[in-house]
């Protein structure tokens, strides 16, 4: 909002020059002045020299736009972008509908009368050239320099594309014949990759102009603008891409900031995309700058789009060794990365690093014709990182041509994928070594990523060694947690034939009360009784009375006294049995019980039994 309101505020004052002599001389420099104004230089300043300009005729922008004056300079091209640009929002609020159209239009004619003679005067070309040499200063002048050249940018813009959006004639022409072609795009860079001090990086509405012109320069230039772009020195194009392709926003975290940073991010990925040569060039800029992203920071979905684009599509040959680079890189990310603590469990920790990183490894799988050759290196950085057990040491090839234990003779690549599998498993989907503490991947995107990556290494494998040693890892799993899911469960039980004995699955019943006939209304409502505390509560301490209690209740007799009761006995394995108490021994502190009949499934006899509790 607040950048919202500064804009509008500008806008007007932009509308309303207040020079009138400078006035004069940029009407008379365009040729669009009467003889009588030409060469008045009136200065409404009062004391300063600054602002008076010699007599200027037709076409003679030099004393104008003179970088040696560059706070004149500033306001003439000021000047210049309210007459290119004229704020006609300043109508909006004059009645009847008709005059504000009517004024409107006549603003905009004049507007596009003046940006040809403009244009035809040569002020154009000496605003370029008065924003190359700006470009070329001193980075401690930047910081003055900066309103300056947003405004050129503004003017540059509206000279280059016509109103819907495409490059003009103006422009191509410009492009053609402009002999500044690579200082222009050395400027332009510079501005963008000048915000390392907030306060001389420009707006993010002027990084967007950048990118425009920058896109504009390359794809209707000839080949060798782009071929100059990559070469800029100091690796300035190489800066420019992975700064704005990771651009966090000038100015607060208003949402307007959010919006047009994600705007920028999302510009320079189309326009990487979108130049051939700028693509081919991008993959040895982004693996290097990979390294230095911060883990946790947003707003890295695009700068992850090109690079998965480039894995995609780039010859796999011919980029052997920079692929084989960014498998290590994103390797040494993936074991950088910060394990969430109980504190943040349940916020989403995953970023797009996380994210981005595991659809690069997946990525990297499977486009590797020699099956592990790109992250050979990089799943030895990773295990080492994280001290995780290699799984490549648990199986080897039976004589039968089965997978069992023991990997003796596997190949650099099987055994680079196996320990990638083992790490990704036990460093980012688990977390047994660090018991208590989430896993790395511990919201769904990520960890569904991570056994993508798994499933991916598994397939890449030779005769199924992946997919063998995964199943004996799962095995594992299952069988030390299998004891406690059984108690859990209550599947106990044993069946004993008389000649052999056999682990019976019994299945656990439901808990709850047994309809009597036409009781499941009464019944539901006392089972949402029992589930308020207070209540429950009350009744399991409420005494029971005698005459209940002589009848086969129970429930607070203890000892001796509850001989010659008849009881519910209830197994672990959720069954429950009637029986009748026939003793009590104090030594032992333990019952005899008789159980009552009970009916077999096959419907033959009755058995009676004794048993201790």
């Amino acid at each position: 909002v607040v950048a919202d309101t500064h804009s509008l505020v500008w806008d007007l004052l932009l509308a309303m020059p207040t020079n009138a002599g400078i006035i004069a001389h940029v009407h008379a420099a365009a040729a669009m002045t009467s003889p009588g104004n030409e060469g008045k230089g009136i200065s409404l300043t009062g004391n300063c020299d600054a602002m008076l300009v010699e007599p200027t005729t037709a076409g003679d922008w030099s004393s104008l736009l003179d970088f040696r004056h560059f706070e004149r300079s500033v306001y003439v091209m000021q000047i210049l972008d309210s007459f290119l640009r004229p704020a006609t929002a300043m109508f909006t609020s004059l009645k009847p509908l008709e005059t504000n159209e009517e004024l409107s239009k006549s603003m905009r004619e004049m507007a596009a009368a003046f940006r040809a003679s403009f244009i035809q005067s040569g002020g154009f070309e000496a605003v370029l050239r008065l924003f190359i040499e700006s470009g070329r200063s001193e980075k401690k002048s930047w910081r003055r320099n900066r309103m300056g050249n947003e405004c050129a940018l503004r003017i540059i813009t509206e000279c280059f594309f016509a109103a819907d959006g495409k490059l003009s004639r103006e422009g191509r022409d410009t492009i053609e014949s402009f002999a500044q072609t690579k200082d222009f795009l050395r400027s332009l860079v510079a501005i963008a990759i000048a915000g390392e001090d907030c306060d001389s990086s420009v707006s993010d509405n002027a990084i967007l102009r950048v990118l425009g012109l920058v896109r504009m320069m390359l794809e209707c230039g000839p080949s060798t603008i782009t071929a100059s772009f990559t070469m800029l020195p100091g690796n300035a194009a190489e800066t420019f891409l992975t700064s704005l392709l990771l651009w966090k926003g000038t100015g607060s975290f208003a949402t307007t900031s959010i919006r047009s940073a994600m705007n920028i991010r999302k510009s320079t990925e189309e326009m990487i995309s979108a130049i051939p040569l700028l693509f081919a060039s991008a993959l040895p800029w982004l693996v290097k700058s990979l390294e230095s992203i911060d883990p946790l920071t947003d707003g890295s979905d695009e700068f992850f789009s090109v690079l998965l684009k480039l894995v995609l599509t780039v010859n796999l040959t011919e980029n052997a060794t920079q692929l084989r680079d960014l498998g290590s890189a994103v390797c040494i990310k993936l074991a950088s990365y910060p394990r969430p603590n109980s504190d943040t469990a349940h916020i989403d920790h995953s970023t797009g690093v996380l994210c981005g990183c595991l659809r690069l490894l997946i990525a990297l799988i499977e486009v590797d014709n020699d099956s592990g050759s790109f992250l050979v290196e990089g799943s030895c950085h990773i295990l080492r990182s994280l001290d995780i057990t290699p799984w490549s040491g648990g199986l080897r090839m039976s004589n039968n041509g089965r997978w069992e234990p023991d990997f003796a003779n596997l190949n650099a690549s099987d055994k680079a994928l196996i320990d990638l599998m083992g790490s990704v498993f036990d460093g980012f989907i688990s977390s047994a070594k660090l018991s208590g503490l989430p896993p790395i991947c511990c919201d769904g995107k990520s960890r569904s990523l991570a056994f993508r990556a798994v499933r991916a290494a598994a397939q890449a494998c030779n005769g199924g060694a992946g997919y063998s040693i995964l199943a004996d890892r799962i095995n594992s799993i299952i069988s030390n947690v299998a004891p406690s899911l059984r108690h859990r469960w209550g599947h106990y039980a044993s069946v004993d034939d008389g000649t052999t004995s056999r682990t019976a699955n019994n299945s656990v019943k439901y808990s709850g009360l047994k309809n009597q006939g036409c009781t499941c209304y009464m019944n539901s409502v006392l089972q949402q009784l029992f589930m308020m505390p207070a209540l429950r509560k009350n009744l399991c301490s409420a005494e029971i009375p005698l005459g209940v209690r002589s009848s086969g209740g129970g429930a607070m007799a203890k000892g001796e006294a509850l001989v010659g009761k008849k009881i519910s006995v209830h197994w672990e394995n959720g069954n429950k049995y009637d029986a009748d108490v026939v003793r009590y021994d104090e030594s032992t502190g333990m019952h005899t019980v008789n159980y009552c009949p009970v009916q077999l499934a096959t419907g033959v006899g009755h058995h009676q039994q004794q048993q201790q509790q």
